[in-house]
């Protein structure tokens, strides 16, 4: 069975919508950040040498970057779209602006910090656990998704790997606190639509379900894992939000950490890992998506994922590590 993630994401996935969550923290808020970071990109700071950045830096006012002639970047601002820097590109970061707390900017952009800060300001990362072995020679289907998030429709798509030799699946779903079962039902392919007919799942409520391979033998489950739908009213605005969001960027890639965090706040983890795995296709060694992937993987339970994004993640110095703590700071 997953584990509970030990949060209020719903708390707080309600104030982001709101719009009542903070835009900054007591501690020190940058003007920015620089992410999505491709080739040589040199900063200077304070009239001193430029010198070479790393991913997820807060920019402070004055900051003055320098993009090499093969290299780009992108700068998140608290109120603003973000600013995709090109090759051979010299700018000066100014101070931030003011603006509505309400706006979609200002919810993506204190969610981006809490994001980033819980990543990079976490305690040093270790290799992740092993995945699950073979049992009785079969290895066991590996539930895909809905996996260990909220989701935004009452009728999901579970999907699940195939397993070599099944012939055929069976998927249960259930009550997560009780263990009852609700619905089940076999399927040919790694896929099954939750149908209409079935019983409708109730907003909130957390609920669990497993696929078992059959081999003709043998039937193999899978582990257990659970999801919960998002109450529509929630969905409008995590959806509103978004959208607002993608018509301001000139590129899907500038708002996608931003996105991937609103999502992520709202235990939308599923939708979040979307929005990073497509960034990371788009840069494999942007440190930034592989932490931010790491951390969704392991909240999911997925050590498979985990493992392939890890050492990015392991990369994070002591002295980013101490710069994001400061900002998170009360």
């Amino acid at each position: 069975m997953g584990q509970d993630r030990h949060r209020d994401g719903l708390l707080v996935g309600l104030l982001v919508l709101a719009g009542l969550a903070c835009v900054g923290h007591a501690g020190a808020s940058p003007d920015g950040v620089l992410s999505s970071i491709k080739g040589e990109v040199r900063l200077s700071r304070g009239g001193g040498p430029a010198e070479p950045v790393v991913a997820a830096t807060p920019l402070q006012q004055g900051d003055r970057i320098e993009v090499g002639a093969a290299a780009g970047a992108v700068i998140y601002y608290p109120n603003r779209p973000p600013l995709k820097l090109q090759p051979g590109q010299t700018f000066t970061v100014a101070a931030a602006q003011s603006g509505d707390r309400k706006s979609a900017l200002a919810r993506a952009w204190a969610a981006l910090i809490r994001g980033l800060a819980a990543g990079f300001g976490g305690e040093r990362i270790s290799r992740p656990a092993a995945t699950r072995g073979s049992l009785g020679g079969f290895t066991p289907p590996n539930p895909i998704a809905p996996r260990c998030t909220k989701i935004m429709t009452r009728r999901p798509t579970f999907r699940w790997d195939p397993v070599p030799g099944a012939n055929k699946y069976v998927v249960t779903v259930g009550f997560y606190q009780t263990q009852n079962r609700i619905w089940s039902q076999e399927a040919k392919s790694t896929s099954i639509v939750y149908p209409a007919e079935a019983p409708p799942f109730e907003y909130g409520r957390r609920y669990f379900w497993e696929v078992a391979a059959d081999t003709g033998t043998a039937r193999v489950p899978s582990d257990t894992v659970w999801f919960a739908v998002l109450p529509e009213e929630e969905v409008r605005a995590v959806q509103e939000c978004v959208r607002e969001l993608r018509s301001q960027a000139q590129s899907p890639d500038e708002m996608g950490l931003a996105i991937a965090c609103v999502y992520s706040e709202c235990g939308l983890d599923d939708a979040a890992a979307t929005e990073l795995e497509r960034l990371y296709s788009a840069n494999p060694e942007d440190p930034t998506v592989q932490l931010l992937l790491y951390e969704l993987y392991r909240r999911m339970e997925r050590p498979d994922l985990a493992q392939k994004v890890w050492r990015g993640a392991y990369q994070v110095t002591d002295e980013q590590r101490d710069v994001w703590r400061k900002i998170a700071e009360p």
